[in-house]
Parts: structure tokens; C-alpha cells; sequence
């Protein structure tokens, strides 16, 4: 009597190939391409965004496409590094993730239309998308590293680290964006708890729902 074949995220090839895919499109995007310069812009003291300045709506999507997808991957691998994962898992996965994208997308353009200018919000929402990529980047050779490795307690680790690595970074370049006076520290942290951590929480609550 044979061995029942688990489909996990280390065990199956198709998990290789979405990352290789995940790779081809990092790399043919000209945000991506730009490291050098969205770090720069990301750590600079000005305001300004240092990002290729383009309309091209393709580049766009696959920028949210490599987003999204090392953004599912790494909480798969976080909530259930050894369990039974199929493509299905993933595709409903990548839906929460996403649905869960576009309404925090959402909130957050409608409370920054409430209490900033659309120049100030359109600044913030660059540098916003600079850390998220900069971190789906940092990520990325993490979850190589992690379809090499049989530590339960690894995965966990290092994509904690990183989420917190991202939290802190958006909580200082929002200061640094919109500080003006103590009472705006409090606003921040409202806004990185509720538009930033909850929505982080809400995928991971969801996605461990439909496992």
C-alpha cells in the first residue's frame, strides 16, 4: 500500500514555477528594475518620490500581480509551511489577498481625501507603494531560502520579521510625510493599525478559514 502523496508548498513544482513566473515579471517591470531608486526614495529625507514616472498601465498590473503573489506565497507559508496546499488553495488565497488589497486601497485613498490634499495623498500613496514592493523584493529570496529548508518555526520567523520591518518602515515615512505636532503621532498609528495591520490580520484570519 503506497504513501498518500502530500501537496504541500515544498513538495510541489508548480509552487517553483509561480515564484520563476513571479521572477520573469519583477524583472521585465521598470519599477522593479529600479531597486537602486526606489530605496532611495523610500529612505531620502525629502518628500519626494524617486520612482520612474510612467502611465503605463501594464507595468501596473504586473507590479500588483508580483505583489499580491509573493504577498500569498509568503502568508501560506507563514500559516501552513508543512500542510496540503493545491493550486485551488492558492488561487482562493490570492482572492482574499487581493479583495482585501482593493478595499484597503480604497479606505485609505477616502480617509486621505478627508484630511490631506490630493497632491500630499498622491506623495504618500507613491512612497506607500515604493516600501510595499521594496518588501515583496526582501521577501522574495526569503521564500527561496524556505522551499529549502524543514524548520517548522523558520518560516514564521522570517516573514514576521519582515512584516514587522514593513510596519515600521510605513510608520516612519508617514511621520515623516505628515508630523505636525504630537496629536499627529496618534493619527499615524490609527492609520498603520487600522489600514495596515487589520487588513494583514484579515488575510491571514480568511485564508486560515478556507484551509
Amino acid at each position: 500500500m503506497g504513501l498518500p502523496h502530500i501537496s504541500s508548498l515544498y513538495s510541489e513544482s508548480w509552487v517553483a514555477w509561480l515564484l520563476f513566473a513571479l521572477l520573469v515579471i519583477a524583472l521585465s517591470n521598470p519599477f522593479v528594475r529600479m531597486v537602486g531608486v526606489t530605496w532611495h526614495g523610500v529612505f531620502s529625507q525629502s518628500e519626494r518620490a524617486y520612482t520612474p514616472q510612467t502611465h503605463d498601465w501594464l507595468s501596473e498590473i504586473t507590479l500588483r500581480i508580483f505583489q499580491l503573489g509573493v504577498a500569498t506565497i509568503g502568508m501560506l507559508m507563514w500559516i501552513l509551511p508543512h500542510g496540503d496546499v493545491e493550486p485551488i488553495l492558492f488561487a482562493q488565497a490570492l482572492g482574499i489577498v487581493t479583495a482585501v488589497y482593493v478595499v484597503q486601497s480604497l479606505l485609505t485613498f477616502a480617509v486621505g481625501h478627508v484630511f490631506v490634499s490630493a497632491k500630499r495623498l498622491g506623495i504618500a500613496w507613491t512612497q506607500h507603494n515604493n516600501i510595499r514592493t521594496l518588501m515583496c523584493i526582501g521577501i522574495y529570496p526569503v521564500l527561496l531560502l524556505l522551499l529549502n529548508t524543514t524548520a517548522s518555526m523558520v518560516p514564521q520567523i522570517l516573514c514576521g520579521i519582515i512584516v514587522v520591518l514593513f510596519v515600521m518602515l510605513l510608520a516612519g515615512k508617514c511621520l515623516q510625510l505628515f508630523y505636525a505636532g504630537p496629536l499627529s503621532i496618534l493619527y499615524v498609528l490609527l492609520y498603520v493599525v487600522c489600514l495596515e495591520i487589520l487588513p494583514l490580520g484579515m488575510c491571514v484570519f480568511l485564508i486560515k478559514h478556507i484551509m
